[in-house]
């Protein structure tokens, strides 16, 4: 008998379209579901701001968002109230959902003493300060949240959505003017100084993370269904709060507040390593589709995805970026070489860049000298077997032969694939896979390249821990993403920014 598996709760909306405002209620509020969320991820922002010593940007724009709302329930209500000495509306009038008059007003001032403190605390963090709000503006974003929560939990669904969309309306145009900023995202350039928050969906062997981490990032949360490969990231980043499961039965309310998504989703069903179609390909594909549920829930400032170059070849890739532009991402798709960035290997990867912007993102990557698979082999180590053996493949002598010809006595040859035979040790590798490929040549005995030495050919350092089975190591290596690689892209989205 075969278990259905559980339906995957939609996450509310934080984005609204007019199909959304025109068949929102009249006369009930907002769903209770979305109500409960939105003051949750306020309440967890408003604390961060508080409490934490290095607050993200993310709780600085959900604080903002809320603030930036009841600006707009203020302002443009009927029957609008002005401050006799300076013209301003303070005070608006709508209806509940009983149809009573409900006026919304800013007669103490504290509306404006909240945008003022957001808008400080943004601009300390644009210029290289850490962010904080003051004693007053505490108080004064606290009495704001307050007003928001009574009118979220009165006023009609379709007045709030109206609402909604009137500030998405108000604050595009408003970032739409910051000529300074390439990405319009001042929160994003702001991190670029004070350090980001990031998390790493299908995060494997770590290798975004551990890339991440040297571009100065923190990983606060990482995911991924193995639990061998969870063990081993939790074992190199012991301060990530990791979790075990399939991420497209995720509920991204539990994940925190972030600045960065990684994700790296399943190749297989991409890759032309895959072989034959297979049915099980479809469920691999559909993985990167956890990445669009994670950017509705959080949006992120920047999301980076890693795969291979034929993930852009999918049926369904036209669909999966027109629902990140549909969240107000910008993406950057690019291809990028591990070789260009220091390691010794050639891997071929496809990073898409999403950015909430206006225009997607131009990153400088200036290509490093390569490093040949020399420097990563230890010729004094490992199990050597005489070339000549007993059993040994034709096909591999013939490799073998022709490396000879080609580079004399010591080489890396590949053991499976469309290489010939032979490559030079000033040369980097071939792409590092999940099965034992590629095999050095020492005149007359050889061996297989060790987990070691995998290791530094993917630009993990050699303390990294990997699994005692040189098996599921080997796996997890070949699955994983370069950390230099992630490194320079996300020190190069800092620069741009």
């Amino acid at each position: 008998m075969t278990r259905r598996r559980k339906p995957h709760p939609q996450h509310p909306k934080l984005v609204y379209t007019l199909m959304d405002e025109l068949t929102a209620s009249t006369t009930q509020p907002m769903p209770e579901r979305n109500r409960t969320h939105q003051l949750r991820r306020m309440a967890d922002a408003l604390h961060e701001l508080m409490h934490a010593p290095a607050p993200s940007t993310t709780a600085w724009r959900v604080v903002s968002d809320a603030v930036n709302l009841l600006e707009t329930l203020v302002q443009h209500g009927e029957a609008p109230v002005r401050d006799v000495a300076t013209g301003k509306v303070i005070a608006s009038h709508w209806r509940d959902c009983d149809g009573d008059p409900m006026e919304i007003a800013d007669t103490s001032g504290l509306l404006q003493d909240a945008v003022i403190a957001m808008g400080k605390a943004g601009e300390r963090l644009f210029n290289g300060h850490p962010l904080r709000l003051d004693g007053p503006g505490i108080a004064a974003v606290r009495a704001v949240l307050e007003d928001y929560r009574t009118a979220l939990n009165t006023l009609p669904a379709r007045t709030m959505v109206r609402c909604h969309r009137a500030t998405e309306k108000r604050i595009r145009q408003i970032l739409a003017a910051l000529t300074t900023c390439p990405m319009g995202c001042m929160w994003w350039r702001c991190e670029g100084i004070s350090g980001m928050k990031a998390i790493d969906l299908f995060a494997g062997a770590g290798g975004f993370s551990t890339g991440a981490t040297m571009a100065g990032c923190t990983v606060v949360w990482a995911a991924n269904h193995w639990p061998a490969a969870v063990a081993v990231h939790a074992d190199n980043h012991p301060a990530t709060t990791h979790v075990c499961q399939d991420l497209q039965q995720a509920d991204w309310r539990d994940v925190p507040a972030h600045d960065l998504l990684m994700a790296s989703p399943a190749c297989q069903g991409h890759s032309r390593a895959k072989g034959k179609e297979r049915p099980h390909h479809d469920a691999l594909r559909s993985t990167a589709w956890a990445v669009v549920s994670a950017a509705e829930c959080h949006r992120p400032s920047v999301a980076l995805v890693e795969n291979v170059p034929e993930f852009a070849a999918w049926q369904l890739y036209p669909a999966w970026c027109a629902a990140m532009h549909a969240l107000g991402y910008a993406l950057a798709p690019m291809i990028l070489d591990a070789a260009d960035h220091g390691v010794a290997q050639h891997r071929r990867r496809l990073f898409v860049v999403a950015t909430r912007s206006k225009h997607p993102i131009a990153l400088d990557l200036q290509p490093q000298p390569h490093v040949g698979s020399g420097q990563i082999i230890e010729f004094d180590a490992g199990r050597w077997q005489p070339v000549h053996k007993p059993g040994r493949a034709a096909a591999t002598l013939a490799r073998v032969a022709h490396g000879r010809a080609c580079h004399g006595s010591r080489f890396v040859t590949a053991y499976y694939g469309n290489e010939p035979g032979g490559r030079s040790l000033g040369r980097p590798l071939g792409t590092i896979t999940t099965r034992d490929r590629w095999a050095v040549v020492d005149g007359d005995r050889m061996r297989m390249l060790s987990v070691p030495e995998c290791r530094r050919a993917m630009g993990f350092p050699d303390s990294y821990r990997l699994p005692d089975s040189a098996k599921d190591a080997m796996h997890m290596l070949g699955n994983a993403v370069v950390p230099m690689v992630a490194r320079d892209v996300i020190n190069a989205i800092r620069r741009a920014a």
